[in-house]
C-alpha cells in the first residue's frame, strides 16, 4: 500500500485534523518533503503496519503556513502528536528515524523505535 503523506495549508484544516478521534502526527518542516525522499519512504513503510483508522501523519511546511505555524506555537521543525483534540506530546526533527520513534512511542508505549519497528507495531495492533 503506497499512501502519499498528506499535508494541510488552512487554520481550518488544522482544527479539523487535530479533533481527530485516531492519533494524528503533524509534521513542522523547514520545505515540502520531495517524493521519493527518505521521510517518504519512512511514512510509507508505517502507513503499511498500521490501520489508517488509527494515525494520520500529516506535513505542513513552516515557510509556507506562517498561520497555522503561530497558532501550533511552532518556530522549528518538530513533530506534535494529537488525540481527541489535545496536543499531547512534542518531538523536535522530522528525521525519519525520529518518525518511527514518534510512531512506536503513541501507539504503543516503547521506548525505542530501533528495536524493529515493524514487528513491534504489528505485534500491538
Amino acid at each position: 500500500m503506497n499512501i502519499d503523506m498528506e499535508s494541510i495549508k488552512t487554520i481550518d484544516e488544522f482544527h479539523e485534523l487535530v479533533k481527530c478521534k485516531k492519533y494524528t502526527i503533524l509534521c513542522f518542516s523547514g520545505s515540502n518533503v520531495p517524493p521519493g525522499s527518505v521521510v517518504e519512504a519512512t511514512y510509507t513503510h508505517i502507513t503499511t503496519a498500521i490501520p489508517t483508522e488509527m494515525l494520520s501523519i500529516v506535513t505542513i511546511n513552516l515557510k509556507e503556513n506562517p498561520a497555522i505555524s503561530l497558532v501550533a506555537d511552532v518556530k522549528e521543525e518538530m513533530m506534535l502528536v494529537f488525540m481527541d483534540g489535545r496536543e499531547i506530546a512534542r518531538y523536535p526533527g522530522i528525521a525519519p528515524d525520529q518518525l518511527e520513534y514518534v510512531v512506536s512511542k503513541t501507539l504503543c508505549g516503547l521506548g525505542d523505535a530501533n528495536e524493529g519497528f515493524a514487528q513491534a507495531i504489528c505485534s500491538k495492533i
